[in-house]
């Protein structure tokens, strides 16, 4: 996706710790019909992330980002929005990036199964840093494959995408993601998708899954921010039934109910 700055609170320059190392923290959300899906929950992250790498609140900012991000949503009828907060002369700083959308993704996906430890978090689930190099010279190895995605593993154990978080959908019925205590990143979308499913009455189990499991999975699907719900036609060789109908219909109904 190609992103254009909205606003910027002060120019992000050479002289920062975003520009030199990366060092900056984000969320990215989507705008639907001029709606802004799960507001709080996205700036609870950005809150959560500086505490964490600068110990410091960003309270003080938050009307100004919010003026800009419900500003822009009065015009936006698809779009993702990414908020970076990052740090200049000891002072935060902020900036909005868009990115507007033509249609939301629905084709299955082709995701690449491979072991890669320096992907495992070993940071607090909860924080989004920019710095994505490392795995995105992966993404586009497997790109040249045919590949859409890559999902990592490390110990046998699998984690997540590059971009999203992985549910099974075991052959026995049971619903099965990976556990934040893996070293994840927590998705909001995907902690929507678990609420959305329990509340339906499916039993979502947390956990360690390990690449064996496999052979007792019958579909697979990502969620992130962006893309929502997306499901995987195919991991590696392994051709899974793209059996929809049923998670799609109560992550819709979810989002309706909770955004008018």
């Amino acid at each position: 996706m190609d992103y254009r700055l909205l606003k910027s609170s002060q120019d992000c320059s050479y002289k920062s710790s975003a520009f030199l190392y990366g060092q900056s923290v984000f969320t990215t959300l989507k705008i639907v019909l001029r709606e802004v899906y799960f507001w709080d929950d996205h700036w609870q992250r950005l809150e959560q992330n500086t505490q964490w790498l600068w110990q410091r609140s960003l309270q003080d900012k938050r009307d100004e980002i919010e003026a800009c991000v419900f500003g822009y949503k009065k015009s936006a009828r698809l779009a993702a929005l990414r908020i970076s907060i990052f740090k200049v002369d000891d002072e935060l700083g902020w900036a909005i990036h868009e990115c507007k959308l033509d249609r939301i993704h629905q084709t299955p996906l082709k995701i690449k199964l491979t072991e890669h430890p320096a992907f495992i978090q070993r940071r607090p689930h909860y924080v989004k840093m920019a710095a994505y190099g490392d795995v995105l010279r992966v993404k586009e190895q497997y790109l040249k494959e045919g590949f859409d995605d890559v999902l990592f593993s490390h110990e046998h154990k699998i984690a997540e995408s590059i971009f999203g978080n992985i549910f099974f959908l075991m052959k026995s019925g049971e619903v099965v993601t990976p556990a934040s205590e893996y070293g994840i990143l927590m998705g909001i979308t995907r902690h929507h998708v678990i609420k959305a499913l329990e509340e339906k009455g499916r039993q979502v189990s947390q956990r360690e899954f390990f690449c064996h499991e496999l052979d007792h999975v019958s579909g697979a699907f990502l969620t992130s921010s962006i893309q929502g719900v997306r499901f995987i036609e195919k991991i590696d060789q392994l051709e899974l039934k793209c059996e929809s109908d049923e998670v799609i219909t109560i992550w819709r109904n979810y989002l309706e109910h909770n955004h008018g």
